[in-house]
């Protein structure tokens, strides 16, 4: 689960520092978006967990200050956009599991209920698609030589926000 609350991690500093944009290995861009919701904690459970409901819970005080104690995300909100759709939905770390997926509505009248369900089900496969495109992004530079770099600036981007003279250090694996 460690590698499913740094995935969660390095979403969450792409989309504050990156503007949320992630170019994938197919040549396309995914946008993503905090939303909603924010749940982190601790490693161990030793410091509790906190968990933020808001429009931006990415950019609350509450959520900056547990990045800066140590805290990880456990599950967030995301919206979620590329060129085959948008959705919101909320993505856990441990299991990497989906919750409460929201597709777009197909306006179109014209369709008939198979169509209708042939249009959902292309959506579902299309935002599956695009997570594990955006996770092979990830994947492919957690275990490459530029992490240790990667993993500097999250640490840097964390740091900003620990009002103590003492800075936490994110409790993200070692690199290598």
């Amino acid at each position: 689960s460690f590698l499913g609350r740094e995935f969660l991690s390095w979403l969450w500093f792409h989309v504050e520092t990156g503007e949320g944009v992630i170019a994938l290995s197919n040549g396309t861009d995914a946008l993503l978006s905090v939303v909603n919701q924010a749940n982190l904690r601790c490693d161990f459970n030793l410091s509790g967990a906190i968990s933020v409901r808001a429009d931006a819970p990415a950019r609350m005080a509450e959520s900056k200050a547990a990045l800066a104690s140590g805290k990880q995300p456990s599950r967030i909100g995301l919206l979620l956009a590329s060129r085959s759709g948008e959705w919101s939905l909320s993505l856990d770390g441990a299991s990497m599991g989906v919750f409460g997926l929201q597709i777009p509505k197909d306006e179109s009248a014209e369709k008939d209920g198979t169509q209708m369900l042939e249009s959902r089900c292309e959506s579902v496969v299309s935002v599956c698609e695009t997570l594990d495109l955006v996770f092979e992004k990830f994947v492919r530079l957690r275990f490459s030589k530029q992490w240790e770099e990667e993993h500097a600036k999250i640490a840097m981007w964390v740091a900003q926000f620990d009002p103590s003279e003492t800075k936490a250090a994110p409790r993200l694996a070692s690199a290598g």
